[in-house]
């Protein structure tokens, strides 16, 4: 029996993408039995992720307990204010917020942070910080600088991501499960070395293979695709299940490493689910007279695109590095299809991404500002769109749902401003919302790619065990509950601008006995500017940026 007056430990694996709808049956299938063992062994449940439910927000979230509306983070990239620039999201913009690392720290407890998305450039804390997604190819990934070359040694070179998507791998599916293969096992060593390696109180890893993986075999993990092939699926569906095996392999050293004091979670940030479809939102946009195109540039947009297509084919390697030398020395990235928008006629416009959700921006005398936010025009214009996508399931025979959401009415916090103003999905996220290329079929029934099969859905995946935990299975629990919880099952109040709540279904009754749920005033944090990318280059901003073009995601 654990002395209650022990100082508890608290360690986070994040399972990227993870979602019940795969796991009960590979662990029903006995595949998983590290998993299986700690949902049976303690508590579980689907964990209810943001609106929408994309890596950026979703992580962010979990880690402040606030929604969006407060940290500012609503995609993988942001507008900035009163303008239409988009820049990636960076470590800045999660410290105006303070993460549960944040808290610790000050309090004297040792921290380490690896994989973590949105964390660069990483910062000094009480342990050290290893950065994941959103971050370029670069030595400055590490808190303590020096700690990256210790990775490189023990990992035979430590690596971030696998571009999956990039078109150099199309059809090439032993290339990329083998780069999988090859991530998995770095951040496997990584993490071991680590867990060995440092004295800590919180430790925190996400494994991001099991997005990747989820994306690019959908369609060959579940049977009911339109594009699952027999006996080829059949071979994937397996290397689906040995990215999945070895994972759970990785869980049971990590448990071996753990503290008899320790707290375990094992999170999502979202679900996932098949991919199916395209809807052109800019060109639905355009079609209904709310987005303008420059003079001459629809006729050059589609010349160009039937032009480009010979050329990658013949070329490709080539143009692929002139036009990132180009970019990396421009502002491209950020008006590659702005540029063609005549923003003085606009009055509504798509932001810069591909994803599951469209967000859309309202204009008002020539303006995406939220100065107009409370004007008649602008509410007259925003029922207006509002009720032509309500319609969309008239206007497109194969649209069958959409669900939409207005932006003040999901979040809230002094960052609302910067949201789109509308955010809506189609047929529950079956289908990718795509901004940066017009088509004159604005609603397709296929895929974008073919290696982006799979995508995200609401529900993740929450399961906790350890000597203070009950074992039980939840109900209700969403993303933003998460930083409270651990921070009271480690002894401390939680921030009062804190969004979630302490999850008191999965603690024992001793524990919430001898323990008072206390809250503590906080200061707001100082404002680090309009820009969030302070310590980021140009080139490293634009590297960003073709990292997560790399998955898809731009």
């Amino acid at each position: 029996m654990i002395d209650s007056r022990v100082r508890r430990k608290a360690l986070i694996i994040g399972l990227d993408g993870a979602t019940f709808d795969v796991l009960n049956s590979l662990m029903s299938d006995g595949k998983l039995p590290n998993i299986k063992y700690l949902k049976e062994s303690g508590a579980h449940g689907n964990l209810q992720s943001t609106v929408p439910p994309v890596t950026g927000p979703a992580w962010v979230s979990m880690v402040t307990g606030k929604n969006p509306g407060k940290t500012g983070v609503f995609d993988h990239i942001i507008k900035r204010e009163n303008s239409f620039y988009f820049e990636p999201i960076t470590s800045n913009h999660l410290r105006q917020s303070r993460c549960l690392w944040d808290y610790l720290s000050e309090r004297g407890m040792k921290v380490g942070i690896l994989n973590f998305p949105i964390l660069f450039p990483p910062y000094e804390i009480n342990g050290f910080m290893v950065s994941g997604l959103n971050s370029p190819d670069t030595d400055n990934i590490t808190y303590p600088r020096e700690l990256k070359k210790e990775l490189d040694m023990v990992a035979n070179g430590y690596e971030i991501m696998f571009p999956y998507n990039d078109p150099k791998y199309k059809g090439k599916e032993e290339v990329v499960l083998d780069g999988f293969h090859n991530l998995l096992n770095k951040r496997i060593k990584a993490t071991r070395y680590l867990l060995e390696k440092n004295e800590w109180d919180f430790f925190m890893v996400v494994f991001s293979v099991c997005d990747f993986v989820q994306h690019y075999l959908w369609k060959d993990w579940d049977d009911t695709y339109p594009l699952y092939r027999s006996n080829k699926s059949k071979k994937l569906k397996e290397e689906f299940t040995n990215i999945w095996r070895k994972l759970d392999q990785a869980l049971g050293e990590i448990l071996k490493l753990r503290k008899k004091e320790t707290n375990v979670f094992l999170v999502s940030d979202h679900g996932f689910g098949p991919l199916s479809e395209q809807f052109f939102i800019n060109s639905w946009l355009e079609k209904h007279g709310y987005l303008v195109m420059k003079p001459r540039s629809k006729s050059l947009y589609t010349h160009m695109k039937a032009l480009s297509q010979p050329l990658k084919k013949a070329y490709g390697p080539i143009m692929a590095k002139a036009i990132n030398f180009i970019k990396s020395r421009t502002n491209l990235p950020i008006a590659r299809f702005t540029s063609l928008i005549d923003f003085n006629k606009t009055r509504a416009v798509a932001g810069e991404h591909t994803s599951i959700f469209g967000g859309i921006y309202i204009l008002v005398n020539n303006k995406c500002s939220s100065t107009f936010k409370r004007s008649a025009v602008y509410q007259k214009l925003k029922d207006e769109i509002i009720g032509k996508l309500r319609d969309l399931p008239r206007e497109f025979t194969h649209i069958h749902k959409v669900n939409i959401y207005e932006s003040q009415n999901i979040y809230k916090g002094s960052y609302t401003k910067n949201a789109p103003d509308i955010i809506f999905d189609i047929n529950d996220f079956k289908c990718s919302i795509i901004t940066d290329r017009f088509d004159k079929t604005i609603f397709k029934t296929v895929p974008a790619s073919q290696s982006m099969t799979g995508t995200h859905r609401m529900n993740g995946i929450f399961i906790a065990q350890g000597p203070d935990i009950e074992k039980t299975e939840v109900k209700n629990m969403k993303i933003i509950d998460v930083c409270p919880s651990i921070l009271y099952l480690l002894g401390f109040p939680i921030p009062d601008d804190i969004d979630g709540r302490v999850v008191t279904e999965i603690v024992k009754q001793d524990f919430l006995k001898d323990n008072s749920i206390r809250y503590k005033k906080m200061e707001k944090i100082k404002k680090h500017g309009v820009s969030q990318t302070e310590g980021i280059s140009k080139e490293q901003e634009h590297a960003i940026k073709e990292r997560l073009k790399g998955l898809g995601y731009l």
